[in-house]
Parts: structure tokens; C-alpha cells; sequence
């Protein structure tokens, strides 16, 4: 036993300057527990605020989700500042849609006030109202969607956005029929064949969405019942029942007999399609919800009063119709209000759902209600639209009340060029921002700036709404700082921030994004990379960046999240091994050689599990905790025939992200959820649970007597290290924090958002 801990000793020592250093993630394999914290809580602060006792604050550039390390006298960071992009395709593009989209309402607006003079019934309103619904519907998507949707979280966000776009434009070809004033038997069938065509559109449109589903190797690999299934299903089938069941009505000037045919099967394939809706929502309710990770509840920004008050504006306007059914203001604003109330009431509805919906809240992520290009372009437009408008409501006071509308189709012709405009903008045109990627250094007494290095350039990628492009933690041998970035690549900087080599070829490809760090072995530098773009445990030269080798894993890795979980080192029988826990194994290799030594299958965890939080390890067990169950593995069993499973503790919300913490024989872990376990690390035996509010992404740190639990809203929960729950404390810098604490002599530094802060008693 003694020999182990001696060697253990060793491994924690290994490659750091100074035995209170915080070289990398948690510590390395200090595991979260603050150096020397046996009688040294007392140093540490254990009240705080923004203004009681803090050092120092440090404001950072770009963003990053990586913990700081201190090694010596400085405080690295690694961080990633977006690059501003000369003006190339993306933005002509992005431009002319939004030409297209104001021009589109404008001409929608037009139509609207030709009609407004004449005896309209209440149908010709709601067809006038539905018309510039659609019209504003589709320019909305264009000036905002891609930010409130954010296409670069996942590949599927984009292509439902361009499917919804060109179902919008072709229920748009079909509404100007029946918003324009057709006379005459030949003028009738013209305008039910253009609707027929659009419907016909349409059915195709759900063969094209079909074949262009992106990502198709995950996209249905969760079954034909999961919700994420079911949401792309209903992509898919949507525009199939829309334009038959639209296809039918169109035909009622044609052919009613042909019209009645294909009704029944539209009206069919509409039930069918509400069903797999609802039946979609149903299961997201309840899907688990120990595997549902987002940083805060989805909070609606409608309030109830808005559509309630448009709904009574528009029935008073209505009502004032049947005084005056030719005013033009009255019917103006009358097809105004039920505009509004439409939208509004769409949007307060899609809210409400959202925000009742864990697994809806998952997947769109908090909406970032910005438009696409800069605000004065926006205004530009906007403007433009407003004197079109005047200059329609001028021309119309000199025109006849029978002289129809006009532009004719020129309403439909846009629609379509906006409508594949998106679908082409959303599928093929490149957008990826540009991130440059570096570390940065800090005096670890002052907090001052010593320098910055900038080292990667690449695009931001793919990933996690509330992910980064600078997650993963640097590591230090005191001599070099070495940081990780995914696809992007490995750089390695010395104490002085001279760029010293650079390595690209570890492709990260996860719908998630990169999340592991990097561990030092002698002069090795180790990296697991695990996604869609390959299954690598990798080391590196850390005086060149050479490639030393490569192995390749070929355990079951997670589809679409890979795995982020950080290597651990951690003697096995008196033998350092590099231990990798993936989705169903954990393995062992030898860090000279990165010979696979052994490797165990565990499972149990769930499938849906984003593989982030790491193992930890004591002497004599290695332990794994998941969504669903918490697993000891015997290390002296490890390599050899027969299960190494000691216990096995089963509960509902476990860790995702952050990775336990093994204390004074307590193994305290906190789910991203927000729900703290205590279990007996010997036994297994769950001692307590409690929930806290707010997602939960550091990892609990260990101090002495405490443990403290940080959230995304930036509080720290102080709880007893003991057998029973005790709150100790509750400290909140109001900034988010998704980086675990770094605790070094008495200080703890934190990463927030927007700054470092240095705490420390006063």
C-alpha cells in the first residue's frame, strides 16, 4: 500500500516546478483536491462577493471555457479571439436575401392596401392578413434565424431552417391566389394552376428535404421513436401533407371531383404528421432528464399580455368594419392587428412550449436575437419599406376599386427566389467564423497582462451552444505552457510566450465540440481525440511536437458527442498506465509506447450520455460516475479474467460534465442538472442528495473540511465534506462560470465569462 502512494506521489509531482503548482486540469492527478488542504482551509477564503475579498480581477479577451493553471509565479489561460472576415460571398448573400425579403414585404404590404379600399369579407381579410404573415414570417427567418437557431451548434438547425423557408415560400405562391381579386371563369383557372404548381412544389420539396438530411449516420440512429427523430420526421413530412392537402384545394377550381380524391389522403397525412408532433413533444417532456445539459432555463420573452391585447384590438377593429367596410385606415389596420396577433401569438406559443420542454430547451439553446448584418443596414431596409408602403397608399387613392392589384405574381416570383435563396444559402454557402487561438499569461500576485500568443487559426467549429472554442485546460512541465483546441491543433509556448511549435493533425468532428485535456508523461505530451474524424490516444514530442505514436481505439465511442473525458495516470499494480474511459470500456496503455495493455467492457451508463467527466482514483479503485450509475473498479483486478466491478450504485441524475471529487473517503460528485451526491467511496452507499438551481459544469473542488460546487450563474456552494449535508456557505460573483477553480496557496483563481478573478482573505 505505502509503495503505491509513493509512486502515486510521484506520478502528481511529475513535470511540475513547485509542489503547490496547479499544472493543468484539476490539478493533474491531484484530482481536484487543493495541495496541502489537510489544515490549510482556514487559509482559504470562505465567504466572497465582487467586492469581499478579492485580489484581483482581470478582464479577459475572446472567450474560453479553460481553468486556469498556475505554475510559479503566472496564471495561463488558453482563449480564442473571432477574426474579422473582409467582406467576401457570405456577406453579398447574406445582402441580397435581405433585398429580396424586404422587397417581398413591401410588395405583400402593397397588395394589402390595393385591396383595403373595397367591401372586403371577413375571409378576404384573414387571406390579406395570412399573406403578410408569411411575407414578414419569411423576412424574420432570413434577418434573424441563423442567430436565433445558430446554424454552427449542429448541422440539422440549418437544413430544418432551409426546408421551413421554402415550405413558407411555396404556402406563399398558393396564398396569392386567394389574395387577389380574380374575375373572370379563364382568370380563375389560372390562379388555381399556380397554386396547383406550388402544391405540387411542396410534395416535392419532402422528397428533397429527405435526401438532403445532413449527417445522416446519427441524424436516425436514435430509433423512429426518439424526439430527435421525430422532429426531423416532421421536417420531412411536413411540406408532403401541406401541399396535398393545399394541392386539393387549389383544385376545387379545376377539377372538384380530382379535388375530393387527393383531399382524403392530404387530410390523412395531416393527422398523421400532428400526431408524430405531438407525440415528438410528449416524449421530449419526458425524455430523461438527467441527460438534458443546458446552462439556464429557456426564460419566453413574450409576455401573455401582447397577443391578448392584439386579439382584442383586432375584434374591436373588425367590429368598427361593419360601420365603415370601405375605409381604407380600417381595413389597413384591421389586416395589421391580425398580422401581429399571428406572429405574436406563433411566437408566444412556440415559447411556451420551449420553455415547458427540457429536451426542446437542449436543443435550441438560449436564441441570440440578433440580425444577420449590422443594425443601419436593417434600417435601411425598414425605411425602404415604409416609404414603399406610403407610396402604394398614394397610388392606390387614385385608382379605381375594381382595378385588381398590383404586380400581379410578382408577390409569388419573390417568395420563390427568397425561399431558394435561403435553401441554397443554408445548405451550400461556407460560413464558418474564424477564431484565432492562444494563451495568454497573467502575474499570478497582480493580475497584470504579461503577455499573449496567438498561435491557431481556424475556424470555430461545430459544437455546444454553451461550449467554446478555447475549452480544453493547458497543461505545464514549468518550462512550457502546451494548449489543445480540437480540429484547430496543439500549440506549445515557453515561459516568455514564444511560439515554439505547432500540430494540426488531430481532427476533432462532434456535434458537441472538444471539451478533453491534455496530460504530460516524462517529455510526452498525451491526448485522446475521439470523434467522428477518427479514435486516437496520441503523444507528442513536447520539446518539437513530434509525433512520437498513435494508437488507434476501437471501442464503441458516441456517435455524434465523441469522447472529451481526459486521460487519467494512474499506477495499475505498480505499472504507470494511461487509463481512458470511454463509452462502454475503460482501457489501459502504456504511456511509453501506447501499446493497449487492457481493456474491460462497462456499460450502463445510458446511451444518450455526453462522454466529459473523467475517472478518478485512490490507491486501491478507479471510479466512473454517469448519468444513471456510479461504478468502482478494482485496480488490482484490471488486466485480468473476470469482472473488476467492486459496486455499483445506481441513480437518477448523475454527472455528465463535472468530474467528481474523492475526499477524506467520500467520492462527492454534482450533475449538470444541478444535483449533489455524497457516497461512501468503500461501500458505495449513497449518504446524501441535495439539488441546487443552475447547471452545473466545474467540477467540485476539494478544501480541507469543504467542497465547493460552482454553477453557471456563477455561485459557489460551500458544502461539508462529511457524511451528513451541511451548507457552509454561498458565494456569488454574478458572472457565469463554466471553468473548474484552480485553489494555490491560500487563493482560489476563477474563470468567468468575462475575467479572472483571484480571491483571497483579507
Amino acid at each position: 500500500m505505502r509503495s503505491g502512494a509513493v509512486v502515486v506521489v510521484l506520478l502528481c509531482l511529475a513535470g511540475t516546478g513547485h509542489a503547490d503548482d496547479w499544472p493543468g486540469f484539476r490539478g493533474v492527478e491531484r484530482q481536484n483536491v487543493a495541495p496541502g488542504s489537510a489544515g490549510l482551509e482556514a487559509a482559504y477564503p470562505l465567504h466572497w462577493s465582487r467586492t469581499q475579498n478579492v485580489r484581483w480581477r482581470t478582464p479577459l479577451p475572446g472567450e474560453g471555457h479553460s481553468s486556469p493553471i498556475v505554475v510559479g509565479d503566472a496564471v495561463f489561460l488558453s482563449y480564442a479571439i473571432e477574426q474579422p472576415q473582409p467582406a467576401h460571398m457570405l456577406t453579398g448573400v447574406r445582402v441580397g436575401l435581405l433585398v429580396v425579403a424586404w422587397a417581398l414585404l413591401a410588395t405583400a404590404l402593397w397588395t394589402v392596401a390595393a385591396r383595403c379600399r373595397e367591401d372586403l369579407s371577413l375571409r378576404g381579410l384573414l387571406s390579406l392578413a395570412g399573406l403578410v404573415a408569411l411575407a414578414a414570417a419569411m423576412a424574420l427567418l432570413v434577418m434573424y434565424g441563423e442567430n436565433v437557431l445558430t446554424f454552427d451548434r449542429a448541422l440539422e438547425r440549418g437544413w430544418m431552417a432551409a426546408v421551413l423557408s421554402l415550405v413558407l415560400a411555396l404556402v406563399l405562391v398558393i396564398s396569392t391566389g386567394g389574395a387577389r381579386k380574380v374575375a373572370g371563369e379563364e382568370s380563375c383557372r389560372r390562379a388555381g394552376g399556380q397554386q396547383l404548381w406550388a402544391a405540387v412544389g411542396l410534395v416535392l420539396l419532402s422528397g428533397v428535404a429527405y435526401l438532403v438530411v445532413p449527417d445522416r449516420a446519427h441524424a436516425f440512429d436514435y430509433g423512429p421513436l426518439h424526439p430527435k427523430s421525430l422532429f426531423l420526421f416532421g421536417v420531412v413530412v411536413l411540406p408532403l401533407f401541406l401541399g396535398l392537402t393545399l394541392g386539393a384545394l387549389s383544385l376545387r377550381r379545376l377539377r372538384p371531383g380530382l379535388a375530393l380524391t387527393l383531399g382524403l389522403p392530404g387530410v390523412l397525412l395531416m393527422a398523421v404528421g400532428v400526431t408524430v408532433l405531438i407525440l415528438a413533444v410528449l416524449r421530449a417532456q419526458h425524455n430523461t432528464r438527467g441527460t438534458v445539459s443546458t446552462s439556464s432555463p429557456y426564460v419566453p420573452h413574450l409576455p401573455w399580455w401582447l397577443p391578448a391585447g392584439l386579439l382584442v384590438l383586432a375584434a374591436l377593429l373588425l367590429l368598427l368594419r361593419r360601420v365603415w367596410p370601405r375605409a381604407l385606415v380600417v381595413n389597413l389596420l384591421s389586416v395589421l392587428s391580425l398580422v401581429g396577433f399571428m406572429l405574436v401569438g406563433l411566437g408566444f406559443g412556440l415559447e411556451r412550449l420551449i420553455a415547458r420542454t427540457p429536451y426542446l430547451v437542449y436543443v435550441i439553446g438560449q436564441p441570440y436575437y440578433h440580425p444577420i448584418v449590422a443594425p443601419w443596414v436593417s434600417l435601411i431596409f425598414a425605411g425602404a419599406t415604409i416609404l414603399a408602403l406610403a407610396a402604394a397608399m398614394t397610388v392606390v387613392r387614385f385608382r379605381a376599386s375594381g382595378a385588381g392589384v398590383p404586380f400581379g405574381a410578382l408577390p409569388a416570383l419573390l417568395a420563390v427566389l427568397l425561399g431558394a435563396g435561403c435553401f441554397a444559402y443554408v445548405l451550400w454557402v461556407p460560413r464558418d467564423r474564424m477564431f484565432a487561438r492562444g494563451v495568454i499569461c497573467l502575474d499570478r500576485d497582480s493580475g497584470a497582462v504579461r503577455w499573449q500568443t496567438l498561435g491557431l487559426l481556424a475556424a470555430r467549429g461545430i459544437m455546444h451552444s454553451d461550449n467554446s472554442a478555447a475549452t480544453p485546460t493547458p497543461v505545464s512541465d514549468g518550462r512550457r505552457v502546451f494548449a489543445y483546441f480540437g480540429t484547430a491543433g496543439v500549440m506549445a509556448v515557453d515561459r516568455d510566450g514564444r511560439l515554439l511549435w505547432t500540430y494540426r493533425q488531430l481532427p476533432f468532428l462532434s456535434t458537441e465540440g472538444v471539451a478533453g485535456s491534455p496530460v504530460l508523461w516524462k517529455d510526452s505530451l498525451l491526448i485522446l481525440s475521439e470523434s467522428q474524424a477518427g479514435q486516437w490516444l496520441v503523444a507528442l514530442d513536447a520539446a518539437t511536437g513530434r509525433l512520437r505514436w498513435r494508437t488507434r481505439r476501437t471501442q464503441k465511442m458516441h456517435m455524434y458527442a465523441g469522447n472529451c473525458r481526459t486521460p487519467l495516470l494512474w499506477p495499475v499494480r505498480g505499472r504507470p498506465t494511461v487509463l481512458v474511459w470511454g463509452l462502454e470500456d475503460l482501457s489501459g496503455y502504456d504511456p511509453d509506447t501506447g501499446r493497449e495493455l487492457w481493456t474491460h467492457e462497462i456499460t450502463g451508463f445510458g446511451s444518450s450520455t455526453n462522454p466529459v467527466d473523467c475517472p478518478v482514483a485512490d490507491a486501491e479503485r478507479v471510479y466512473l460516475a454517469g448519468p444513471t450509475q456510479t461504478v468502482a473498479v478494482a485496480l488490482d483486478r484490471l488486466g485480468r479474467p473476470g469482472s473488476p466491478i467492486v459496486w455499483t450504485t445506481p441513480h437518477m441524475d448523475g454527472p455528465q460534465c463535472a468530474t467528481p471529487v474523492l475526499h477524506r473517503g467520500l467520492l462527492l460528485m454534482v450533475s449538470d442538472t444541478g444535483t449533489v451526491y455524497c457516497l461512501d467511496a468503500r461501500t458505495g452507499r449513497m449518504l446524501w442528495e441535495q439539488s441546487f438551481p443552475q447547471q452545473h459544469y466545474a467540477s467540485p473542488l476539494a478544501i480541507g473540511d469543504c467542497v465547493l460546487c460552482t454553477d453557471t450563474a456563477g455561485k459557489t456552494r460551500l458544502v461539508a465534506c462529511a457524511r451528513a449535508f451541511r451548507l457552509l456557505a454561498t458565494n456569488d460573483l454574478q458572472e457565469p462560470v463554466s471553468a473548474s477553480l484552480a485553489p494555490v496557496d491560500g487563493r482560489l483563481y476563477v474563470r468567468t465569462g468575462k475575467a479572472l478573478w483571484c480571491l483571497a482573505q483579507r
